[in-house]
């Protein structure tokens, strides 16, 4: 994950995304684990909403650099 993704830039600033719960991180192991994790129903919840949550944000950014980039509308000159 990039540190980028953690943050999203707001009218005050930089603020920390709400999305992530640094209590729930627990992907720290020892090397001595080598038992294999298996995840929670709240865990894959939880995934499913974050994935969710990214597809609807890729969709809005998409729709803004039609926006920017996408062609001009074309001025309609029906004067005589």
């Amino acid at each position: 994950m990039k540190l980028n993704e953690f943050f999203t830039y707001g009218a005050d600033g930089f603020e920390q995304d709400k999305t992530y719960e640094p209590e729930n991180d627990i992907s720290v192991l020892d090397s001595e684990d080598t038992r294999k994790t298996r995840l929670t129903l709240k865990q894959i919840n939880s995934m499913r909403l974050a994935s969710e949550a990214h597809d609807a944000q890729q969709k809005e950014e998409a729709v803004f650099v039609q926006k920017m980039y996408g062609q001009p509308a074309q001025d309609d000159n029906l004067e005589l």
